[in-house]
């Protein structure tokens, strides 16, 4: 197929500077050959609201292997074959040989059209062929990015900061290493609560829980841990999971592998100082993992990385309706992040979020989940 495209600007022999047309100038084209049906070129022009005044050369080829079309007085002329040397110098001008492919119009005729596409914007609609306009931008898009290496090296920066970024922060994404996002079973919830243990909250949050029959999982902050053991040790004694969430809550992307090593070592330290028992689940804080993360966790001996599949958004103090809210979603075999404290403050108000699991816990149950703590999970 062919897409045709109109501009204003052409370049000379040199390939290195521009100038604008002037009325009866020639210019080519440049177009990009697509495997897609596309009609006959004047037939497209009438579709763009443009009536050719002269008629397409089916008889003869130019240099480049693409077909001609001749306006005004050249149609009373002899055909535009490559056999000329006018033709083949224009059809070859400013372009490797064979590399591209071209329709040459009249500049006058390019003013016109853009003219009534301007007039019909203001005063009625034309109807364009979708395909007509997206191989024109396709065409214009590659002719930019072959004559800036410049921009189109932005472009593959540009791309590749976006993978990076989907890569470290989605919770979806497995592209720094295999996460667990599901409990693997239909029937059951896993809840999860970051940040911990928090003296204002977290005893209630147990009290809940064991009114409800529900084990959970704690991912706690190593500060905090040795801010609060009896706290920590009471966490354990209930039945809980107690689980790494680094040992000062920084964000892992961009550190070394000695640092996030370090965090994730005084974090087992000090959480096995006070339960006995080292942690074998991570949880990178914010969800930000390191290409590293994988490796150094393997190396450590550790379960696995722990993501989600439904969060309550409830990290700072909201209306408790917010995240009941929230939390409606929730479904058989997700991985739930909740937080019963604040990676700032000691004491961080996360009362919202035990008011939430009050409504929820009763519910959930009734509709026949079950509640499983990650060392409870198959």
């Amino acid at each position: 197929g062919t897409a045709i495209g109109v501009g204003s600007i052409t370049r000379n022999e040199d390939r290195r500077s521009s100038r604008f047309l002037e009325p009866g100038d020639a210019r080519e084209i440049v177009l990009i050959p697509l495997r897609l049906p596309t009609p006959h070129p004047g037939k497209v022009m009438q579709q763009l609201g443009s009536k050719p005044r002269g008629r397409c050369c089916t008889r003869g080829r130019c240099r480049s292997g693409s077909r001609r079309y001749r306006t005004g007085a050249e149609s009373s002329m002899r055909p535009m074959s490559a056999s000329t040397p006018e033709s083949r110098s224009r059809a070859t001008r400013g372009q490797p040989s064979g590399a591209r492919r071209g329709i040459s119009f009249r500049a006058s005729e390019e003013r016109a059209f853009a003219a009534r596409c301007l007039a019909n914007g203001t005063k009625r609609r034309e109807r364009i062929p979708f395909g007509s306009v997206l191989f024109a931008a396709v065409g214009e898009f590659v002719e930019v990015m072959h004559e800036s290496p410049a921009l189109a090296a932005c472009g593959g920066v540009c791309a590749a900061g976006g993978t990076f970024a989907w890569a470290a922060i989605a919770p979806s994404s497995e592209l720094f290493g295999a996460t667990i996002r599901k409990t693997g079973n239909d029937s059951t919830i896993a809840l999860t609560f970051d940040d911990g243990p928090n003296p204002a909250v977290t005893p209630g949050l147990l009290n809940l829980l064991e009114r409800h029959e529900v084990k959970a999982t704690f991912f706690l902050i190593g500060e905090w841990v040795r801010a609060a053991p009896s706290l920590t040790a009471e966490i354990a004694s209930c039945g809980h999971t107690v689980g790494n969430h680094t040992n000062s809550h920084r964000a892992l992307t961009f550190l070394s592998p000695t640092r996030i090593a370090d965090e994730l070592k005084r974090c087992d330290d000090a959480i096995e100082a006070a339960t006995g028992h080292k942690p074998r689940w991570v949880r990178p804080p914010f969800g930000f993992r390191s290409p590293l993360l994988g490796g150094i966790v393997r190396k450590r001996g550790d379960r696995g990385v722990v993501m989600w599949s439904r969060w309550a958004r409830d990290w700072k103090p909201q209306p408790v309706e917010r995240v009941t809210r929230r939390l409606r979603d929730v479904r058989g075999g997700d991985i739930v992040l909740l937080h019963d404290g604040d990676h700032r403050v000691a004491n961080g108000d996360r009362s919202h979020t035990v008011a939430a699991l009050e409504y929820w816990l009763p519910r959930w149950r009734d509709a026949g989940s079950r509640f499983v703590a990650l060392d409870g999970m198959q």
